[in-house]
């Protein structure tokens, strides 16, 4: 019996050791990085705009559509993403669509960004207008939010 936890043990300790190793050099290629991801971007076809700098953390962004389009359906294709410490980006909280005065402008924001932090808005394809016409490309919008 002793003789099988240990080596029920080892087992566990070489996944955990190879894991730390392996996640690493994973995180360190940037296949998630902010600049492989805009790249990325880039490489598919997707419209990536220039990177904002200075942006304030309370950033209310207006995107202006060629046709009316409901608040709700621009919410549910927006992602926001967030450069870690480790170099790797990942989702950050869910952005908020309002409407602004006309239809065809909606306003995006969201809540707690923190300063000096690069971040990644996405508009992903599939948006469809109330005429039908649906978004064929994604579009990113990289900012870097202002120092304190």
């Amino acid at each position: 019996m002793n003789k099988n936890i240990r080596g029920f043990l080892g087992v566990i300790i070489s996944l955990v050791l190879t894991f730390l190793v392996i996640m690493p050099v994973y995180g360190s290629d940037g296949f998630w990085s902010y600049e492989n991801t805009i790249n990325r971007g880039k490489r598919n076809g997707e419209r990536v705009l220039k990177e904002m700098k200075d942006v304030p953390i309370n950033k209310e962004f207006t995107v202006k559509f060629n046709e009316k389009v409901d608040t709700e359906e621009v919410e549910s294709f927006v992602t926001l993403l967030r450069e870690c410490k480790d170099g790797i980006m990942r989702s950050e909280k869910t952005c908020m669509v309002s409407a602004n005065d006309s239809e065809e402008e909606k306003n995006i924001y969201s809540i707690g960004l923190n300063s000096n932090t690069r971040y990644i808005l996405i508009l992903h394809k599939g948006i469809e207008s109330n005429e039908g016409n649906v978004l064929k490309k994604d579009v990113y919008l990289p900012f870097i939010t202002e120092k304190k």
